[in-house]
């Protein structure tokens, strides 16, 4: 059975996975393996369990997000910890 997506104008896309893409973010490249993707939609969502899985960090603020490298020292008053499951 084929997976497609549908969208809010009732459009359906197929939904593809492929088994390594790599992305470009900011000027180093991501590698990242079964992805799923629909090659029609120009926005892509990625994983953060798979950025974290590559040992990245993804920092979230108000008006952006950044996956970081090598983090050495975060000065920030924690508010709220949890772990992935």
């Amino acid at each position: 059975m084929e997976k497609v997506i549908v969208t809010t104008d009732n459009t359906t896309h197929p939904v593809v996975k492929e088994g390594i893409v790599k992305i470009n973010v900011g000027n180093i490249e991501v590698q990242l393996s079964d992805v799923y993707h629909v090659p029609a939609l120009k926005k892509y969502r990625i994983s953060v369990s798979q950025i974290t899985s590559l040992g990245k960090y993804v920092l979230f603020g108000p008006n952006s997000v950044k996956i970081l490298n090598d983090v050495r020292n975060i000065d920030a008053d924690i508010i709220l910890e949890g772990k992935r499951k």
